[in-house]
């Protein structure tokens, strides 16, 4: 009788160790999942499949400049012709006018006496 008391004992010891790491693992589980979703959301998967496969970085980086380069350009084109456009129109305008077609003078001078740019 008093080796099955011990012997319940001892059972009753393990399990409780085992339902500690249970819940242990449950805790581990839960972190896991957590850490997943923040991994998902930042999108490492791509950053190293980046670090993996150098010709893909090198393949979207070229395409990704190109593209910023032609959106500089387009940008600043239709900028300039917005600014040339009202430019054209404050001509028209008494004072403001006087001042930009004196300024176009000047430059039409500086041109005629030196056609190529230089001094």
């Amino acid at each position: 009788m008093y080796n099955q008391n011990k012997e319940n004992e001892q059972m009753a010891e393990l399990m409780d160790r085992l339902q500690e790491n249970l819940m242990k693992i449950a805790t581990m589980e839960e972190r896991i999942d957590r850490w997943a979703v923040l991994l998902e959301k930042a999108r490492i998967d791509d950053l190293l499949h980046n670090y993996a496969n150098p010709r893909r970085l090198i393949y979207v980086n070229i395409i990704a400049g190109l593209a910023r380069g032609l959106g500089i350009t387009i940008g600043t084109t239709v900028v300039v012709a917005v600014l040339g456009y009202l430019l054209k129109n404050f001509i028209t305008l008494p004072i403001i006018g006087e001042y930009i077609a004196r300024l176009l003078d000047i430059i039409d001078f500086h041109r005629s006496q030196y056609p190529l740019g230089g001094v």
